[in-house]
């Protein structure tokens, strides 16, 4: 069973976390909004679920997802709790690449917005 969805929203791919996602669950989702592919646009959301990774943790999502998407694209992280949105920061340092623009928000509203804009 996976702890996650994904809903294309308006050319957006939205994955939303059910509970705290391990490693394994980022790899799997990573995995498959790759394979159906083509969203250059994706929300991450972890209004639900809030995330607990340690720093290598997240650089090695970080590096895993510079393998699987590299095209130019727009990328959001709602992270409404304190910690969440601090690891997202950390994340967000981690995947810097020229061709990706990152952003972390509180609130999924906020991440639509600009992801849209």
């Amino acid at each position: 069973m996976r702890n996650y969805s994904i809903d294309i929203i308006d050319g957006v791919a939205v994955v939303s976390f059910l509970e705290q996602p391990s490693l394994d669950d980022v790899r799997r989702a990573i995995d498959e909004v790759a394979e159906i592919g083509g969203h250059d646009l994706r929300l991450w959301d972890l209004s639900r679920s809030g995330v607990e990774l340690t720093s290598a943790q997240l650089k090695e999502i970080a590096d895993y997802s510079k393998i699987k998407f590299s095209a130019p694209s727009s990328v959001a992280i709602v992270a409404p709790k304190d910690l969440a949105f601090g690891l997202s920061r950390m994340y967000e340092i981690y995947r810097e690449q020229p061709q990706i623009a990152l952003k972390v928000f509180r609130t999924r509203e906020e991440a639509l917005a600009w992801l849209k804009g």
